[in-house]
């Protein structure tokens, strides 16, 4: 049933990114109780996370309602329950459209490679952007993609994210 949700998950996103909606959904955990753990059992319960973000509250809503939907879908034609602890709801960030501008420019100036994306993390720059203060991020590439034990990150990535900060905070500084 989890596999199945998941998968309907996937194919929503897509649907909604065809449609030029900004979306990110992350399935992070999922497990099983160890002590029913057997090659030839179907577990009793299982465990799973998502995360899903965006810079649009009504995408947000919209995705939520197909997830409650699929669920009670899935819940009947499978027999099963799904129980959802409290959502946790986080208001968009927006980066503030000059600084983004500014760090594409330099990074177009430096010669690397840039896009522009919704990311919807809860990072720092989330807060001073919902508190009214102007904010941007650079996101440097990671082979393996970030919260993952095995971050490969070049330092060389590491260094042209420093020279762009670097190139961005000098325009504004004059």
């Amino acid at each position: 049933a989890v596999a199945e949700l998941i998968g309907r998950i996937d194919e929503h996103w897509r649907s909604m990114l065809a449609r030029g909606q900004d979306l990110v959904v992350t399935a992070g955990i999922a497990g099983t109780d160890p002590a029913e753990h057997a090659l030839s059992r179907i577990p009793g319960k299982m465990t799973f996370s998502f995360e899903v973000r965006s810079e649009d509250t009504a995408t947000l809503e919209g995705f939520y309602k197909l997830l409650q939907s699929d669920c009670e879908l899935i819940a009947e034609e499978r027999g099963v329950r799904f129980v959802f602890d409290a959502r946790i709801d986080a208001a968009p960030a927006t980066m503030d459209p000059a600084l983004v501008a500014l760090l594409s420019r330099q990074a177009a100036a430096l010669g690397l490679p840039a896009e522009t994306m919704a990311s919807g993390a809860g990072h720092d720059a989330a807060i001073f952007a919902n508190a009214g203060v102007p904010a941007a991020m650079i996101f440097v590439r990671n082979a393996h993609g970030s919260h993952n034990p095995d971050e490969a990150m070049e330092l060389a990535d590491f260094m042209h994210g420093a020279d762009l900060l670097h190139a961005a905070l000098k325009e504004i500084a004059t």
